[in-house]
């Protein structure tokens, strides 16, 4: 339409009628704009895929930088961080698009010092081969480090006396050609230890649960605990037997009998299906060890003079947790297993605090009354088996401590640890737990031992004894002696690491066993869509002279 066209009045005309359309219905001219706008935000994003799936298909130099990882869609920039650098020493990570390392590196001497030269000759057990019976022939059999594979075999009639003796007192049926009279000898004696009917068994409420016939197999599998039970049917590892009978050997120059109670722990796993059968674990205390965890006169009446509380603060012990307690308390030697006034052994409700020491994890009470108890938090058992282990008998020696002991030993050991006490006049029998302390530095078993009173430096230090003699024999020299020769009679506890490095004879004297770890390395690589490979690595400082 031109202003001199002919036709201008009829644009003109045509002009207002769409300039009065929109104006009387202006959505119709929001929607046409939206319409418009949306239409170009779908071009332009479907554009910008396109454009993207082609860079990283046909240009993946464009998003990654020029490195062995520039031809990967997932690249990640490398990144390092410190964790944490402190007197625990320095923990580190580092990532990248195809690995992963996590480093550790700390001082050998984190406030402490080993003191104690061990020579290697020290660690080996040396057996003495026993003169054989005319008449009895030689046999395949057990096997121990450093000792001889062979033992006595008996005639076919001693055997089927051992499984009549098994199947008529105690309804154990062994099952298959794997078992020797040897074996099932072993056996046999380890479940009379447990359920022999000195005490009139068949009435007695300390009777074994055998009422029912089980069946037990042999097999040279390795079993975790040695031990599964599928209700009447027991399969035990041929591993549990080694050194089930004693053997007579030379340690460091001391000639003695060598023996474990690994056949014991897995019979007590047998009997008690792992802890799962309360009422038999409660047999075996009250037979062993004169304990129980049946609070039969009533928690009110028990915790009267302590914290006065009722049974909705505490609960039933777990499984493990009562194998734990039962493994701790067999491996000390028989003239500790009943502690005097220690009869009841409870548990705290899982999450809560102990009403005067908060999270704590055991607290014993062997003055308070005369037939006394312990307590466990569930902080005991959040660790590992070694802690739990360890805290059972930590808390049972207090109860020596309190009530067994004699005040000239308690002396002597407080001045073995020169332990002062001022406010008291230094009197190292005094139970009393705050006040006290030490001139030495180094020869403790842990910070908790050094921390507090000779008491608790006993019960760590017997825990130690027990279950890590050569770390207490590395610190504390004087105190191993000690305990060995006035409290556990000479018995001496010996370790055998399931993984262990032997030491070469040019090794010579080393100044630390354990060895202390001085740097620890863990690397995991591969590509996200591949299996991954793991590696670590750990560096030993041995302290070698």
């Amino acid at each position: 339409c031109q202003r001199t066209s002919p036709q201008w009045s009829k644009c003109t005309a045509l002009r207002f009628v769409v300039m009065e359309t929109s104006e009387r219905n202006p959505l119709l001219g929001r929607q046409a704009r939206f319409k418009v706008r949306t239409l170009s935000s779908f071009l332009i994003a479907t554009v910008g895929i396109l454009l993207l799936v082609w860079t990283i298909h046909f240009r993946p130099s464009l998003l990654v930088s020029k490195s062995a990882n520039e031809h990967h869609p997932f690249f990640r920039t490398p990144k390092s961080q410190v964790l944490y650098e402190d007197w625990r020493g320095l923990a580190q990570e580092e990532e990248d698009t195809f690995s992963f390392v996590h480093s550790w590196s700390g001082s050998v001497l984190v406030g402490e010092k080993e003191e104690y030269w061990i020579d290697p000759d020290s660690l080996k057990v040396d057996f003495i081969e026993t003169v054989h019976n005319p008449g009895m022939k030689v046999a395949d059999g057990l096997k121990g480090p450093g000792g001889s594979d062979k033992v006595l075999a008996a005639s076919s009639t001693d055997f089927a006396e051992t499984r009549a003796k098994l199947a008529d007192k105690y309804n154990i049926i062994v099952v298959g050609e794997s078992w020797s009279n040897e074996l099932a000898s072993s056996l046999l004696k380890q479940v009379t230890k447990l359920c022999g009917k000195g005490l009139d068994e068949q009435k007695s409420d300390l009777a074994c649960d055998l009422s029912q016939k089980g069946q037990w197999t042999l097999t040279s599998s390795a079993i975790p605990d040695d031990v599964l039970v599928d209700r009447d049917k027991i399969t035990i590892s041929d591993a549990a037997f080694q050194f089930a009978r004693p053997r007579s050997a030379r340690v460091n120059g001391t000639v003695g009998k060598v023996y474990s109670r690994r056949l014991l722990h897995a019979v007590m796993r047998a009997l008690t299906d792992h802890g799962h059968k309360p009422a038999a674990v409660d047999a075996l205390l009250r037979r062993l060890f004169n304990a129980t965890i049946q609070v039969d006169i009533g928690y009110t009446k028990l915790t009267d003079v302590t914290t006065y509380e009722d049974r909705g603060r505490f609960m039933a012990f777990r499984p493990r947790e009562l194998m734990f307690m039962l493994e701790a308390w067999s491996q000390t030697p028989k003239h500790l297993y009943v502690a005097p006034g220690l009869r009841y052994v409870t548990r705290r409700q899982q999450g809560l605090n102990h009403p005067y020491y908060g999270s704590t994890t055991g607290v014993s009470w062997p003055a308070n009354r005369d037939v006394s108890y312990q307590e466990y938090m569930d902080f005991s058992f959040n660790s590992d088996a070694y802690t739990s282990r360890h805290l059972f008998l930590h808390e049972k020696t207090h109860f020596f401590w309190a009530r067994s002991w004699s005040e000239q030993l308690r002396q002597e050991w407080g001045a073995l640890g020169s332990w002062t006490q001022p406010q008291t006049g230094g009197d190292p029998a005094n139970t009393g737990d705050t006040g006290w302390f030490t001139a030495s530095s180094t020869a403790f078993i842990s910070d908790y031992g050094a921390g507090n009173n000779p008491n608790e430096d006993m019960a760590e230090d017997m825990a130690a004894y027990v279950l890590h003699p050569r770390l207490l024999r590395a610190r504390a020299p004087t105190k191993f002696d000690f305990i060995r020769q006035r409290i556990m009679g000479g018995v001496h506890y010996l370790e055998h690491a399931p993984y262990a490095a032997d030491l070469p004879e040019s090794a010579g004297t080393f100044l630390r066993y354990p060895p202390s770890i001085k740097k620890v390395v863990i690397e995991v690589t591969g590509k996200p869509d591949e299996d991954k490979t793991a590696r670590v690595r750990i560096l030993m400082e041995a302290g070698k002279a």
